[in-house]
């Protein structure tokens, strides 16, 4: 575990700030491809198979370019990122995002994070095609488990 004493340590999650009078937040999207780039060139860190940032910014995600970011978004990982390095890409995919404002509000969501790192999709969803598996697809999005979309 390491924690992050001040802005510098998070570039990837200042880069992708939005800030304007009416907006402070972060393009959660932006700061997950970010965050798995910074990581795949850090060479202090010791061996790991997942890297889980937990901030009390709040998260945002955009669904098209310069649009608006929808801040019900509390969460973002890699389904199956979990031990992945792309060298391709230069990218880690073994990374998560998670909000937490306090008082713990963020354990579900780092819980439903990881699992999507452990490769498990949403509830009612099928395996993705290059994970294969069983998916979810028989466990309903209805009845709210911790793979149902927060």
């Amino acid at each position: 575990m390491i924690v992050a004493k001040d802005r510098d340590a998070t570039p990837y999650l200042e880069r992708n700030r939005l800030r304007s009078p009416n907006e402070d937040a972060v393009d959660v999207a932006g700061a997950l491809t970010d965050m798995g780039k910074y990581l795949f060139r850090e060479d202090r860190l010791p061996t790991y198979d997942l890297a889980v940032v937990i901030t009390k910014l709040d998260m945002c995600r955009r669904h098209t370019s310069g649009g608006r970011c929808n801040r019900g978004t509390a969460g973002f990982a890699y389904v199956g990122g979990a031990c992945v390095v792309n060298k391709r890409l230069e990218k880690v995919n073994s990374v998560a995002i998670i909000e937490d404002s306090g008082g713990f509000s963020g354990i579900i969501v780092a819980a439903h994070e990881v699992g999507h790192l452990l490769g498990c999709v949403h509830d009612g969803s099928p395996p993705p095609s290059y994970l294969g598996g069983p998916g979810a697809s028989n466990c309903p999005w209805e009845d709210g488990f911790i793979m149902s979309d927060l």
